[in-house]
């Protein structure tokens, strides 16, 4: 009995670093994707962790710009952190709180989020669909004092069939909450 449980853990532990490498190899091959097509690419190598029930990725810092010279757009990033369930590696949980520096079209934005956690659905090497949580969000454009501000935002995008609105949604009395 006790080889048996050795060797499943012994199986499940070669199983899980497997996985891990499998995901350093994927970051580092969509990187060189993006800089094919013309990006630039700079982040932090991936720290990989979580063992035994996750595969967990932290990425301390990141720098992405669009194509073209000059770059069409560009996002700094605040620390990445993502998971997955080794033996749920489609489902993909990923949470970038704080500040953001994003270019685009001439202009600067600064985006700040308090809380920002999607859960994204892969496969055949892309996202299939995804679920978007944000709070405590606003966005501001130093050049006109442009600001905006949400409380809490939910952004559902990609492929997923959607359930259809019932004539009740939006009309909720608020005074219950």
């Amino acid at each position: 009995m006790l080889a048996v449980v050795l060797l499943t853990v012994a199986g499940y532990t070669a199983y899980w670093y497997s996985a891990a490498a499998t995901v350093r190899e994927q970051i580092a091959r969509w990187a060189l994707d993006r800089r094919a097509a013309g990006w630039q690419v700079e982040m932090a190598s991936p720290d990989i962790g979580g063992y035994p029930a996750k595969i967990v990725v932290t990425i301390a810092s990141a720098r992405l710009a669009g194509p073209g010279a000059p770059a069409a757009w560009t996002w700094t990033l605040p620390p990445v952190h993502a998971w997955a369930k080794p033996w749920a590696p489609r489902t993909i949980h990923v949470s970038v709180p704080g500040r953001h520096a994003i270019t685009a079209g001439g202009d600067s934005y600064a985006f700040s989020a308090g809380s920002a956690d999607a859960v994204l659905t892969a496969g055949d090497g892309k996202v299939s669909h995804g679920d978007l949580r944000l709070g405590g969000v606003e966005l501001v454009r130093p050049a006109d004092d442009l600001k905006l501000s949400a409380g809490r935002m939910h952004i559902r995008f990609g492929r997923e069939e959607l359930a259809t609105p019932s004539p009740d949604d939006g009309q909720a009395n608020d005074s219950g909450r």
